[in-house]
């Protein structure tokens, strides 16, 4: 479905995609030259399929092997419906306003495995428990794809007791620090310090090890796990579970990445006005294509651009708690949310082809507002509505200040 050609967003949306469509990160042809494209590589990669493997419960297994403690029950959240909520937004995944959450456990298993970096964890070479692997969603056939592949590079056997803190995506911020950072610190505090003997990380990025120091892991015992890592057989294995990113982040995740870096937060000013940009990589990866533009208003409305590159984690938790308002492009910064006061304003910039709910619900959670604003570049129809991670947008300036002129400073 595309907007009505004689409203003025179809209007805009339609001439955008004249002027700009073909060379740009967004819109129809780029729609169909991305699915083709990504049909075309899959299928050149597949290979042959690999031997299945069986999805458990770990409620389900043998407990003289396995034992399972609930530390956070189930929730189910109802959030407000957004006020005018895009309709591009309406039926798009995670937009909705009931969400369950199931409970959140850590498990202690016997002979437990460990596959590769992606952090696959199961009682056996050929089973995972996907209650402890909902970080981000694959299909049962990337699974298995990923678990033959770690064990292809071998098999490394760790006597005595292993702690589990790596995360599909553990590299990228944002499924660090909302769900890798807390699942963790919940199973350290559920486990007796004396008795670890290391702890799995994902390597290289430098924002793990600086808030591992934050929870308390212990330094002697970390263990950098990277991409070319084999399977792992632990004596003794513990491991927790984490919600789907398309659900609620819950408030008990954000409260301990918040406990983390309180001195930074209260530290923090007040008022502040950000205009986050992206430098280098980030830039690569997702940009917004009029951004001069957008920049040039929001510094007339009293902001100030900065990027989050280079900066430390403690750097960004004092930047993003002394914000009043923040206006991004859709991205990973945007887990800097969570070190926003209550209260505080989240203008969130959305390729139409990336339109996810990830940080409207991280916003909510964290007791902020949260105003979606999806690029005016031209929409594909709703059955080719995806996600793709470098779609450009193209911002509706005058909307934004609009928008942005008119918003409240008061607590939501």
């Amino acid at each position: 479905m595309t907007a009505s050609p004689t409203t003025t967003g179809g209007r805009v949306r339609r001439a955008v995609g004249r002027l700009l469509g073909t060379d740009r990160r967004h819109g129809r042809r780029f729609v169909v030259r991305r699915m083709a494209r990504t049909q075309l590589r899959r299928r050149a990669a597949r290979g042959p399929d690999p031997a299945p493997v069986t999805l458990v419960d770990t409620d389900t297994l043998d407990p003289a092997r396995v034992s399972v403690r609930v530390v956070h029950p189930a929730e189910r959240f109802v959030l407000a419906a957004p006020p005018d909520l895009d309709p591009w937004l309406v039926d798009a995944p995670g937009w909705h306003t009931e969400h369950e959450v199931p409970a959140l456990v850590v498990a202690e298993l016997r002979d437990g495995w460990v596959f590769g970096s992606d952090g696959h964890v199961g009682p056996d070479p050929h089973t995972v428990c996907r209650d402890l692997d909902r970080g981000i969603s694959l299909a049962p056939t990337g699974v298995a794809r990923a678990i033959a592949e770690a064990r292809a590079r071998g098999v490394e056997d760790l006597p005595g007791t292993t702690v589990h803190g790596l995360v599909l995506g553990g590299d990228n911020y944002f499924h660090w620090m909302a769900q890798g950072l807390p699942r963790l610190a919940m199973v350290l505090g559920a486990t007796d310090p004396a008795a670890i003997d290391r702890v799995l990380v994902p390597a290289g990025p430098g924002f793990v090890a600086e808030t591992l120091e934050r929870i308390g892991a212990p330094a002697d015992k970390v263990v950098a796990v990277g991409a070319d890592a084999p399977a792992f057989r632990a004596e003794r294995l513990i491991a927790g579970s984490m919600p789907w990113s398309w659900n609620p982040t819950p408030g008990w995740a954000i409260a301990t990445v918040r406990e983390a870096f309180a001195p930074e937060r209260a530290a923090a000013g007040t008022g502040d006005r950000l205009h986050l940009t992206r430098l280098g990589a980030g830039r690569g990866r997702r940009t917004i294509v009029n951004e001069d533009a957008v920049a040039a208003m929001l510094t007339g409305l009293g902001f100030r651009t900065v990027a989050t590159e280079g900066l430390t984690v403690a750097e960004q938790a004092r930047l993003f708690a002394g914000a009043e308002i923040v206006v991004a492009l859709h991205g990973a910064g945007l887990a800097n949310l969570m070190f926003c006061r209550p209260g505080a304003h989240a203008v969130e910039l959305l390729p139409a082809n990336a339109a996810v709910s990830t940080y409207h619900l991280l916003a909510r959670q964290a007791g902020l507002h949260h105003h979606p604003v999806v690029g005016v570049e031209a929409r594909p129809p709703r059955r080719w509505r995806t996600y793709f991670t470098d779609a450009d947008t193209v911002v509706d300036v005058g909307a934004l200040r609009r928008l942005v002129a008119d918003l409240p400073t008061t607590p939501p």
